[in-house]
């Protein structure tokens, strides 16, 4: 036995005249691996903390399998430009920190595999672009107003989102979901989400307490004026 995950089982009367429509959520989603340096070259070449990511993007390795299994499945595609960004930066060529030096990126022929793959797979499928680099929307709403620009900013990474995942995989995304950290919402959440301009936002089942006897999983209203949690 690997695991065991509890789900919802659909009840679909047969009277019923439209079916229920399911997706499941596919995210592609890593961590930042890109520094603020450039290297001194002509072309600024990006400069990489690490080569970490490489290890997500070969056979078998995390993305890699994202993006196998993905392709033969009914799902939504959630991505985190930021990721589409990076690796687009590996095949143009890339450099990686070690110690004081900058030496050639390793990996570029695998980054450029990873990307046709992905490029193939989202094709005729729903993709959802998070704001750029997927912000933290809880800290934003909790303590962004402390730092001055951040709500600003959060505007402006749901606008390169859309553009990023446009340019790369050739697909036109949405960009009107927010999806919190672990799904989980309150009021002011979804007030930034609001005002960087998601209208949809996906949220755990226990954001929203019903006391319904059954698991909800339609679309609902969060308020009259503020986004629907999904």
């Amino acid at each position: 036995m690997l695991g065991i995950e509890r789900t919802f089982l659909p009840y679909q009367p047969e009277a019923t005249e439209k079916k229920t429509q399911i997706s499941y959520l596919w995210p592609l989603i890593s961590s930042a691996h890109v520094s603020a340096e450039t290297a001194t070259d002509d072309q600024q070449t990006p400069v990489f903390e690490d080569d970490a990511l490489a290890a997500e993007l070969r056979p078998g390795g995390r993305l890699d399998q994202m993006v196998t299994l993905g392709k033969d499945l009914p799902v939504t595609w959630v991505i985190d430009p930021d990721l589409l960004a990076t690796v687009d930066a590996m095949a143009n060529g890339y450099r990686v920190k070690e110690g004081s030096l900058h030496v050639p990126g390793a990996n570029r022929e695998l980054a450029e595999r990873w990307l046709g793959a992905l490029e193939k797979a989202v094709q005729g499928h729903k993709v959802v672009a998070l704001p750029f680099a997927d912000p933290d929307l809880a800290s934003l709403a909790h303590h962004g107003k402390d730092v001055p620009g951040s709500l600003g900013h959060l505007q402006s990474a749901t606008a390169l989102a859309g553009m990023t995942v446009e340019t790369i995989l050739h697909v036109q995304p949405s960009t009107d979901f927010a999806w919190p950290v672990d799904g989980a919402v309150d009021p002011a959440i979804v007030s930034v989400a609001t005002s960087a301009g998601a209208d949809k936002v996906i949220a755990r089942s226990d954001s929203v307490r019903d006391d319904l006897s059954y698991t909800p999983s339609a679309a609902r209203p969060w308020a009259t004026a503020a986004p629907r949690p999904w």
